[in-house]
């Protein structure tokens, strides 16, 4: 027996120990070694032990992560992709905390070069406004050539949704946007001033309406006359 079908078996074996013991003290003991097993644990796991676990994994030594976001990536589609969503933003959460640094977060994102390249170049997929914006984050702190254009394709989706809502953004939206502009400012891209005059307009909130503002100022000093 080799590859996995033996991690599956090694997997089952080990379940009912650590549904016995505390294995939040396995998981955080754990390095990017035991990934495969804890991803398996997961997916043989109700909701809220794979939430734990998920919130567990920012808690390791060892930041690597990539292999499990690929694996919660590629279960997505089903009629639990909320559920499913709700674990990798939860996990994306954990591992790449906001009260990071700029450097630190760009560290841990290049270790996870390989999970970050697929959330980034398929944010279309997702549906949770949290998620996009954990997402988004990621990919505005590693600058990749890439990353910007996805970001921007992402603008449209969200200047659509707060047409739809009439300038009034629903709390996961008002992260969304948040996250987009933050995004955008630290990009520095000229490309990016359309969205953000977009959201600006639209906008009937003060909070989103000030961020926008001081994201076109930042942006408009990189226009060239």
């Amino acid at each position: 027996m080799s590859g996995k079908p033996r991690l599956v078996a090694l997997t089952l074996l080990l379940a009912p120990l650590l549904m016995a013991m505390d294995f939040s003290s396995w998981i955080e003991a754990t390095d990017r070694r035991s990934n495969g097993i804890i991803l398996q644990f997961m997916a043989d796991s109700d909701l809220t032990t794979r939430l734990q676990a998920a919130r567990l994994l920012g808690s390791r030594q060892d930041p690597y992560v990539a292999d499990i976001m690929a694996g919660l990536y590629a279960g997505l589609g089903g009629q639990d992709i909320h559920q499913e969503e709700l674990v990798l933003r939860v996990l994306l959460a954990a591992v790449f905390p906001a009260a990071l640094s700029p450097a630190q977060l760009s560290g841990r994102a290049l270790i996870n070069l390989e999970g970050v390249d697929l959330l980034v170049l398929d944010l279309p997929r997702f549906h949770d406004p949290y998620l996009r914006a954990e997402i988004i984050r990621l990919g505005a702190c590693l600058k990749k050539a890439e990353y910007p254009a996805r970001l921007l394709a992402e603008s449209n989706r969200i200047v659509r949704s707060l047409e739809t809502a009439q300038g009034e953004a629903e709390p996961g939206l008002a992260v969304l946007i948040a996250a987009f502009l933050e995004a955008a400012k630290s990009l520095e891209q000229p490309d990016f001033l359309d969205p953000c005059l977009r959201i600006y307009v639209l906008s009937r909130q003060e909070r989103i309406s000030k961020q926008a503002l001081e994201t076109i100022r930042a942006l408009g000093r990189r226009v060239k006359p």
